[in-house]
């Protein structure tokens, strides 16, 4: 029988959990290819997480991300759908 994951946020971290050490992200800094780890990425979405929680954003609220897409915007992406936040993107 089908059973779907619960949520986003659950599967990244199962997943990441699995896998800490395998780059997840590339982004180029200084002109080089450089990797973020699963263990990085997550320890950045929970950070982000703890600092919104800190500034009062809770579950149903409704956050804004104004940016490109990148590596930041998955894991801000994340960090508010964790908190259980509605993402409301804007391009």
């Amino acid at each position: 029988m089908y059973q779907p994951k619960k949520t986003l946020p659950q599967a990244f971290f199962k997943r990441v959990h699995d896998i800490p050490n395998q780059a997840l992200f590339y982004d180029k800094r200084q002109g080089q290819w450089q990797a973020t780890t699963c263990e990085d990425a997550k320890t950045q979405v929970l950070k982000l997480a703890s600092f919104l929680q800190q500034h009062g954003v809770c579950a149903g609220d409704r956050v804004a991300i104004v940016a490109e897409n990148s590596t930041r915007w998955a894991l801000c992406d994340l960090a508010i759908m964790s908190l259980g936040a509605i993402v409301v993107p804007s391009y």
